[in-house]
């Protein structure tokens, strides 16, 4: 039985998974560009920006605690980041943040249009100035109408910061909250960004940075000079501070907490569910009542996980059950219950190893890694070692969050189990001979290993075709690469490749095969299981699946006697290229399953179209059942039970020129047996096929592997015309 990567390494800088479409009546996002923009660019940045996917969400709340669903927030800005919320001088809603646009690294602000709407107004000048090194903007508006920005200046663009020297913070005012005068350095700290200022009812002023996974408070009488103040809170997440209308002052991370004496102590709020769970969070007071509230997300990336039960709602469970997939071990599902990881490599940095990670990663990357907004990826884990650090636990080995435990071994033998790390970890060109009109993904593994099949981590996907969909043979040039149950799609010039969480896109054209990608779907705080890919009449790509169950089978019924499953359907966000999607209402397929029910799970969906309208098929344990609809996102009604025992895990394709439906199925005679691939040519799905109806079609041996290898999980397109 299939089993998601429903522990995805959640990029804590999150966001690890965009809601572009959510649905809501709020006008699409747009973004229109300034007039003139040729002195808001860096002269002679080339390369694309490593914030060039992070988006900005925009969500409401009349208290500041309570907040809507995530499916109700907006996308308003694209390849923008940390970005911060006042009401500008038209009284209008405005949002400063630094551009991901190439070459255009630096502040910018923006700002919601009468109807809804949001269009750029350009970049913010320091002193007359374009700084490319100045980022994360946080804007207080005065009682005078001015506006005060602090943020922090490091070496983005041009070497300022000298090695070993506290990050800065400084101050700048404006009149016309575009055009700022600097005030000067007001506080630094070794390894500090991402400011967040308030000014307190006594006038005195509080300043919140984040520091190697930690908030550091400081306090000023006048806001010129500030010292640290208190403890460190010890909490995930990018600060944000606001003082609430009772005089309280709340701190947003990945939790809320609130402090009554000034900053000094900070007490958690539990109960509050904050959107992008400390993902670069703004708050501000609306003129007419209520608050907006925004956060940051990453194109393709995961929500950001907050610590909680289970890593939910807001956090999937990562490795060891740690908050999020943050580095470091965690008391039980969900991990820790607040708090900093346990594990913090970067927690005593000495000057040399802050030098020498700068040095490999640039600026940027270090303090977002390093505020544990992200973790390292393969590369930059390589340079941990040399400037004399371990990696965190838990680091991804390949371009691909890793995975937590989730269930066990599946029912009637199909793989399944535990995910792990998974996925092509770097982009590579590759010379592939596609000469044959069908295509199949498949997984293959060697039983023989010590550690045996039921963990995915041992699976490696393979691509094979076939002049006739019976005679299989691996697609000269292919090279495999770590992943359980694909399913296969394309696209254009594009063939996509989905195994649990994720997508591996090969593109014809230019023949790169590009380093995985997680996948993610809006909406879901168990996850999902099992995406079965196919193509709407739009061109958009479409993943069915079953929604997960955080610490346990998505198919069964764990401790119940009897539970419903049911297969939902997710279509693509306009711009994700396959990496996220937003459900369609309503289920596709909704059965009992248990004890004395006619099966005892649910999993693994598989989609195609017929002369009549579209056929679903699902497996249970080593059964296949068939459905049908009209419509691709109906409600499926059963067509028959294709198979009892026979084979499971099904693939499926209809051929209009015979009207014979090809099933493909994974099937064993006994649990010491590997698993081969076989097929059955139908006229009807309405009636249950014998076992003798399925002939094999592939087997490890016949693609060039031992005997001891198993080949599984068979999903069949038609690649072109025959």
């Amino acid at each position: 039985m299939k089993k998601t990567l429903l522990a995805l390494f959640i990029l804590i800088s999150a966001a690890l998974i965009g809601y572009t479409a959510r649905g809501q009546a709020a006008p699409l996002p747009q973004t229109t560009p300034p007039p003139d923009d040729s002195d808001c660019t860096i002269p002679g940045m080339t390369e694309e920006s490593p914030i060039y996917s992070h988006q900005i969400y925009l969500t409401y709340t009349q208290d500041g605690k309570t907040f809507p669903t995530p499916a109700e927030s907006q996308l308003i800005l694209d390849h923008a980041s940390v970005a911060d919320l006042v009401i500008g001088p038209d009284d209008a809603l405005w949002a400063y943040f630094v551009n991901g646009e190439t070459g255009k690294h630096g502040i910018f602000a923006a700002r919601q249009t009468e109807d809804g709407f949001w269009e750029t107004l350009g970049c913010v000048k320091l002193d007359g100035e374009f700084n490319g090194n100045a980022v994360d903007p946080n804007v207080t508006r005065l009682p005078d109408g001015r506006y005060r920005l602090v943020y922090f200046v490091g070496n983005f663009v041009s070497q300022t910061l000298q090695p070993g020297e506290e990050n800065p913070i400084y101050s700048a005012i404006s009149e016309d909250g575009l055009h700022f005068t600097v005030e000067g350095q007001i506080f630094a700290y070794p390894g500090a960004t991402d400011p967040s200022l308030v000014q307190l009812p006594d006038g005195s002023w509080l300043l919140a940075v984040t520091a190697g996974g930690q908030t550091v408070i400081a306090r000023s009488e006048d806001g010129t000079a500030f010292s640290q103040i208190g403890q460190p809170v010890q909490e995930i997440g990018i600060p944000e501070l606001f003082v609430f209308p009772d005089g309280s002052v709340g701190l947003y991370l990945s939790r809320l907490f609130l402090s009554n004496d000034g900053g000094q102590t900070w007490e958690a709020v539990d109960d509050v569910q904050i959107p992008g769970n400390g993902a670069d969070p703004s708050l501000v007071a609306l003129p007419e009542g209520g608050y907006a509230f925004s956060f940051k997300q990453i194109s393709g990336g995961g929500e950001m996980g907050a610590p909680g039960e289970q890593g939910s709602p807001g956090g999937m469970l990562g490795e060891q059950g740690t908050p999020g997939g943050m580095p470091g071990g965690g008391a039980g599902p969900g991990g820790m219950p607040g708090g900093a990881p346990p594990f913090n490599p970067f927690e005593n940095l000495t000057a040399e190893q802050e030098t020498c990670l700068k040095e490999a990663w640039g600026e940027e990357a270090f303090n977002e890694i390093t505020s544990f907004q992200r973790p390292p990826d393969p590369s930059e884990s390589e340079s941990l070692e040399p400037c004399g650090l371990e990696p965190p636990p838990g680091a991804p080995q390949g371009n691909m969050p890793p995975g937590g435990a989730m269930g066990g071994a599946p029912e009637g033998g199909a793989p399944g189990g535990m995910n792990a790390a998974q996925g092509n970890p770097q982009d590579v060109t590759l010379n592939l001979q596609i000469t044959a009109p069908y295509l199949m993904a498949f997984h293959v593994c060697d039983t023989a290993t010590e550690e045996g099949c039921d963990f995915p981590t041992h699976h490696q996907v393979y691509l094979a075709q076939s002049e006739d969909g019976e005679n299989w043979q691996v697609v000269p040039g292919w090279q495999p690469f770590q992943g359980s149950v694909p399913g296969v799609v394309r696209r254009g010039e594009t063939i996509y490749i989905f195994t649990p969480g994720a997508v591996t896109r090969y593109h014809m054209d230019t023949g790169v095969l590009e380093a995985t990608q997680p996948v993610m779907i809006d909406g879901l705080p168990d996850g999902f299981v099992d995406p079965a890919p196919i193509l709407d009449e739009e061109g958009r790509l479409v993943l069915f699946f079953v929604p997960g169950v955080i610490g346990g089978d998505p198919g069964g019924c764990n401790d119940e006697p009897q539970c419903e499953r049911v297969v939902r359907s997710a279509v693509e966000v306009t711009g994700s290229d396959g990496t996220r999607f937003q459900p369609a209402e309503g289920n596709r397929v909704s059965i009992t399953v248990g004890e004395s029910q006619t099966f005892r799970s649910l999993s693994d969906p598989a989609v195609f179209a017929d002369d009549q309208g579209m056929i679903l098929l699902t497996s249970h344990g080593l059964s296949v059942q068939a459905w049908t609809s009209p419509e691709l996102h109906g409600e499926y009604a059963p067509l028959g039970l294709l198979t009892y025992g026979g084979g499971g895990v099904p693939g499926g394709y209809f051929d209009p020129q015979s009207g014979q439906y090809w099933i493909y199925v994974h099937y064993s005679p006994n649990p010491q047996t590997p698993t081969d691939i076989r097929m059955a040519r139908v006229t009807d799905l309405s009636r249950q096929l014998d076992k003798s109806a399925f002939h094999t079609v592939l087997t490890a041996e016949s693609i060039g592997l031992g005997a001891t290898y198993l080949v599984a999980s068979p999903s069949v397109i038609l690649y072109q015309q025959p």
